[in-house]
């Protein structure tokens, strides 16, 4: 009888501390994992610059009438008088060369001005005003 009390005891023991040091670890990690899930998205507006090169799908030479509301696109761009300037908005499909039995030469993928370094980022196109040339943009940030 004493050994049953034993046993019953210890496998008490174990539970209780499972519950005291596994349970709360993994609650931790749960609440991590959601806070990572819905992190803060972000929304910028961005005035598309008259000289901006502007790639969708294998159309190296698109408009921003290309652009549709959903796509994952990438813009290089920087700040002039405190607005963002985009540069270049690419979708990032792979385009194919003109001649497949050629290896292309590395190009470079936008102009920069000598001193200029534009900054890039990636999210999802939520509108465009071609009459504006603007571009709503989301994003999560880094």
């Amino acid at each position: 009888m004493k050994t049953l009390n034993f046993r019953w005891q210890l496998t008490l023991l174990v539970a209780t501390l499972v519950m005291a040091i596994v349970l709360p670890t993994e609650a931790a990690r749960y609440r991590r994992v959601a806070v990572a899930r819905t992190a803060a998205v972000r929304t910028a507006v961005f005035q598309v610059a008259s000289t901006a090169k502007i790639a969708v799908g294998v159309n190296r030479s698109a408009t921003l009438l290309d652009l549709k509301i959903g796509d994952h696109v990438s813009i290089a761009y920087d700040q002039e008088n405190g607005a963002l300037v985009a540069h270049h908005i690419s979708d990032g499909v792979p385009h194919k060369p003109h001649n497949p039995s050629v290896t292309p030469a590395p190009s470079v993928h936008h102009a920069q001005k000598a001193s200029v370094v534009y900054e890039h980022i990636h999210g999802i196109v939520q509108s465009v005003d071609v009459q504006a040339g603007t571009l709503t943009f989301t994003y999560k940030p880094k």
